[in-house]
């Protein structure tokens, strides 16, 4: 479900990226730019609808995403079945409308995404989190630890800074 999130998060800022460009007016004729991200809207929330349709379909009460493609309670259903049988299945099952939704790293980004992703873990282990290194894609594993925790929390403020580094790696900033 730690993907997952990752992915609905990529997919919102994928969207967001390209409103701002559309709004801004980029290379495109002003009658073109709105058209675009309209588009590129209206892809992404049909993707995001199949996604949670699927993931209803096996169990998992994942809502509608909102016109703006963005899926309400997210971190709190990953929470809730990140480490369940039925969660892990599901995000299996459905995993391709997300893919659908979302642009892939190329092989430069998705080093430099696990790059970010090390100093963040590493700065977690230096305020007392044991944090495991990130996996060959980039992605955290939280398995195990209290992310509720005082001294989580204190640790995960520290350290953000470096996770916003990692997050517009991923978006493709």
């Amino acid at each position: 479900m730690r993907k997952l999130n990752r992915m609905l998060r990529a997919a919102g800022a994928t969207l967001a990226v390209a409103t701002a460009v559309a709004a801004c007016g980029g290379a495109s004729s002003p009658s073109t730019a709105p058209t675009t991200a309209t588009s590129s809207q209206q892809r992404l929330v049909a993707a995001l609808t199949r996604f949670s349709g699927c993931m209803r379909s096996h169990g998992i009460p994942v809502p509608d995403p909102n016109p703006q493609g963005v899926i309400s309670g997210s971190q709190t259903l990953e929470q809730q079945y990140q480490d369940t049988p039925e969660g892990q299945a599901a995000l299996h099952a459905c995993q391709r409308y997300l893919q659908a939704a979302v642009r892939q790293r190329t092989a430069v980004q998705t080093q430099e995404f696990r790059h970010a992703q090390l100093l963040f873990a590493r700065c977690m282990r230096t305020h007392g989190i044991q944090l495991a290194d990130p996996n060959s894609s980039g992605d955290l594993t939280l398995t195990g630890i209290d992310k509720a925790s005082p001294q989580f929390q204190t640790a995960a403020r520290a350290c953000a800074y470096l996770r916003q580094g990692a997050r517009q790696i991923e978006i493709g900033g």
